[in-house]
């Protein structure tokens, strides 16, 4: 892997992994437990797809580079369906979580990853 993958991958996961624990002190805060729980578990599920993604097209990479001719997928359905079970999971308890606020995370690992490499490329440039 190479030095700047690394790097924003660090980056990529100091940033989300602030962002899960400052999420976890407002619920422990705050009385709006379900609000910040449905950005909990948006959240997790987005900062897990963009990693799982990350290590797809990287095993992926690794093998065209490699001459193989093996065949490997980026596990489409297997992120869409952890997309889906936490929505099921927000339905299932809405008491629990607000499936507004766990639709609002979603994106926030693209974000957060866009940030990352934003930080990279600034760095690069000065």
């Amino acid at each position: 892997m190479s030095n700047e993958l690394v790097r924003s991958c660090r980056i990529t996961l100091i940033l989300s992994c602030c962002i899960l624990i400052f999420l976890i002190f407002l619920w422990f805060v705050t009385p709006a437990k379900s609000l910040i729980a449905g950005f909990i578990i948006g959240g997790l599920i987005s900062f897990y797809n963009v990693f799982h993604l990350a290590y797809r097209v990287m095993l992926a990479g690794k093998l065209v580079a490699s001459g193989s001719q093996k065949l490997v997928g980026l596990k489409t359905l297997s992120r869409i369906a952890v997309v889906g079970f936490g929505i099921v999971l927000a339905c299932r308890f809405p008491e629990w979580i607000d499936y507004r606020s766990l639709v609002l995370a979603l994106p926030l690992g693209i974000i957060v990853m866009i940030v990352s490499a934003s930080f990279y490329y600034i760095k690069k440039s000065t």
